[in-house]
């Protein structure tokens, strides 16, 4: 064990509270912008629809999260859905 390192999550909040992040993205941008948290999966589904069908080179990505860090303190996402 000598010279290891351990990663492990660690949870700011307790029970199943999750946020939904939304994620815009154009080939203009370096990398994508984060344009809207949301408590609610369909509300942040149709931010996200709407972002798009305004304009058609949008692409989005909406995460998943529960406030939980790993070891150097990044936030742990899950990708829900992509568009």
């Amino acid at each position: 064990m000598e010279n290891s390192v351990l990663i492990f999550p660690f949870c700011l909040t307790w029970g199943k509270k999750y946020m939904y992040q939304v994620y815009i993205d154009k080939p203009s941008y370096f990398e994508p912008d984060m344009a809207g948290e949301f408590k609610e999966l369909e509300k942040a589904e149709e931010f996200a629809e709407k972002q798009k069908a305004e304009d058609s080179e949008v692409t989005y990505t909406i995460e998943e999260t529960n406030g939980c860090v790993n070891s150097y303190g990044e936030q742990i996402t899950t990708v829900v859905k992509r568009g």
